[in-house]
């Protein structure tokens, strides 16, 4: 295996992937904060949009502090219109 394999899950999220969505699931603020960074920047890696999803996932199911609760939910306003201004359009026939 090679580094990047070996070091995923301490390189996808700072002090590690599942330890990260762990305190995020338990409520912890700081690791909250690091994670509306996460999907501020919206870094490009392997799995990163899976990443996303699961850091998102948990988030909604949080009770944020206000000014953190609006920088979240303003990476899901421009998510949701980044996809519209890039969704495909559907074939009809």
């Amino acid at each position: 295996m090679g580094f990047w394999n070996e070091k995923y899950d301490e390189l996808a999220f700072p002090g590690g992937l599942k330890v990260g969505l762990e305190k995020i699931a338990d409520g912890n603020l700081k690791t909250m904060e690091i994670a509306v960074q996460l999907l501020e920047l919206r870094p490009f890696y392997y799995r990163a949009q899976y990443n996303r999803m699961a850091i998102t996932r948990l988030l909604k199911r949080q009770k944020l502090p206000p000014k953190l609760q609006v920088r979240f939910d303003t990476t899901q306003q421009k998510l949701r219109d980044w996809r519209a201004k890039h969704r495909r359009p559907r074939w009809t026939l």
